[in-house]
């Protein structure tokens, strides 16, 4: 008689419950047996209705138009009303309504494998409608968009800072603005083409450093246009002061020719040690006002 004829439905019933209450009572076979048991009911085909499937092909609809065009809601002008509301961003555009908000779907390529309609939008606008717009949706690599997608709406685009993070780049940014600061007060009037109104520019530039260094990067070569490039090379290549404020002199005594504007074509090099790495970083020359590097 086979294995099967000696066990009834009863006892199948009471092994299960046993399972539940006191699995350790069971041996690893049965265990094993009732865990896959439960995960099939789990996985169960539900019933699909057509207007199921439609909502849930409108929700996948709307999660790639904020990948794609999330931006256009993004507050990245200080001087205008932030944008709250476009057409192809509503609920409408999709078919669907605040009533389903308390609706769960199952999206695909999505941070989760289930998850409400509230909380899909509420992430997605956090990601790319906030301060920070981001359009990467042209890229073709389909790896390079998901490494973007998957590092972007797990943060919300928001990384988190400890104290000392904050500090360094409360710090840089503050030598960034009295940089131009001096350089207007001592030099008004001279061409200097400032940074004012791009700070953040040398903190992120201190990061991506510290970064690299810390990563094994042992060379780093940075092209850029004229705009900033002082503040760079003072704040970020080190470049001695004095140098910098003897070629605005134009004095002669000292070997620095700074006259016109050379001083914003030149290049720079510099070994530096960050992040207990020791690095060599070059500014590369740009000596056309057609910004060729």
């Amino acid at each position: 008689m086979s294995f099967e004829h000696n066990v009834t439905g009863q006892w199948l019933d009471n092994q299960y419950q046993l399972w539940k209450a006191e699995p350790e009572r069971l041996t690893a076979e049965w265990k094993a047996f009732f865990q896959g048991l439960e995960l099939g009911e789990d996985l169960a085909p539900a019933t699909l209705t057509p207007e199921l499937a439609r909502r849930q092909s409108a929700v996948d609809s709307l999660i790639y138009r904020y990948r794609d065009i999330g931006h256009l809601l993004a507050c990245t002008d200080p001087l205008s009303p932030c944008p709250t509301e476009h057409p192809l961003l509503s609920l409408a555009a999709f078919g669907l309504t605040t009533a389903d908000f308390d609706q769960t779907f199952h999206p695909l390529r999505y941070l989760q494998p289930s998850a409400t309609l509230r909380e899909i939008v509420e992430t997605l606008r956090q990601t790319y409608c906030r301060s920070v717009g981001v359009e990467f949706m042209h890229i073709q690599e389909p790896g390079e968009r998901d490494w973007l997608k998957e590092r972007m709406e797990r943060g919300r685009n928001r990384p988190s800072f400890d104290r000392q993070q904050k500090l360094r780049i409360l710090t840089k940014l503050l030598e960034a603005n009295l940089f131009e600061r001096f350089l207007h007060r001592r030099f008004l009037g001279q061409k200097r083409f400032s940074l004012e109104g791009g700070e953040v520019m040398i903190p992120l530039l201190d990061h991506l450093l510290r970064q690299a260094a810390a990563l094994g990067v042992g060379d780093l070569v940075l092209g850029m246009p004229h705009r900033g490039r002082l503040n760079v090379l003072a704040n970020i290549f080190r470049k001695p002061l004095t140098n910098i404020f003897a070629e605005f002199e134009d004095n002669l005594e000292f070997g620095f020719v700074g006259e016109g504007d050379v001083k914003y074509h030149k290049g720079f090099s510099a070994d530096l040690e960050v992040a207990e790495s020791k690095i060599h970083l070059t500014m590369a020359s740009n000596p056309s006002h057609l910004e060729a590097v």
